[in-house]
């Protein structure tokens, strides 16, 4: 990697830090034609770097997926590393193929998410126990490199435990802290294999009604809700 390279983009660095600050200071707001109450909706950056949005897509994953895995037997929390962390984000791809096809030749399904910059990977899977020593050779034989693997016994909780690396900020230098966001950008860092994959939950359909009076809420404007309109009542 070269010198340029481990430069922060200083462009892209000062818009991080302002999408940052700014995460929910700003608000859409909303009134009721009946009642004449307003209120508001906090608009969030949902960069990945960000530690109050990780929370929000911690939560909408777990409403996600929790049904699926309190009816599961036999889950599993399994943990893979590789020698290093990527270099690349196209690394990024091959790192998911390779975690996919060690969890489909042993276990029905899982839910998975990568930790920092990919270097480990979490993982709640579902099917019977398979011994340490034959996981640990079947990624040797995957990566080509790395053997370190840990399996144990979980429940419905593991799920808490391997959503909690989305809402961990990195805690890098400036210039691995643009990189990481760089390296995520349009790559996934959770995913599902086998009965997770593709699952749905059946869509509510969210309508603005007034707390008050029950009538449709109405777009008002943008703003900023605590100076501006200091009348206004947080939705949600």
């Amino acid at each position: 990697m070269t010198n340029s390279e481990l430069q922060p983009n200083t462009t892209l660095l000062d818009s991080i830090r302002n999408k940052l600050t700014n995460c929910s200071m700003n608000n859409i707001i909303f009134y009721c034609s009946s009642c004449g109450e307003a209120y508001s909706i906090p608009l969030r950056c949902d960069l990945i770097l960000c530690e109050k949005c990780g929370k929000r897509r911690f939560m909408k994953l777990k409403e996600k997926y929790l049904p699926i895995i309190k009816v599961q037997k036999n889950i599993k929390l399994l943990t893979l590393t590789w020698v290093k962390g990527v270099e690349h984000k196209d690394e990024i791809p091959l790192r998911h193929r390779q975690v996919r096809r060690l969890i489909k030749t042993f276990f029905k399904g899982g839910l998975y998410t990568f930790e920092g910059l990919a270097q480990h990977v979490h993982a709640l899977v579902i099917g019977n126990y398979v011994p340490t020593k034959i996981i640990s050779e079947k990624w040797l034989s995957i990566t080509k490199e790395s053997y370190i693997v840990d399996i144990r016994k979980a429940n419905s909780s593991g799920l808490n435990y391997v959503l909690k690396y989305i809402c961990k900020p990195p805690t890098y230098f400036e210039n691995e802290f643009v990189k990481y966001y760089e390296f995520w950008f349009h790559n996934r860092r959770v995913s599902t294999v086998g009965l997770f994959y593709n699952y749905h939950q059946v869509k509510i359909k969210i309508e603005l009604l007034c707390p008050k009076c029950n009538d449709y809420l109405i777009f008002w404007c943008v703003g900023e809700t605590v100076y501006d309109y200091p009348l206004c009542k947080p939705l949600f």
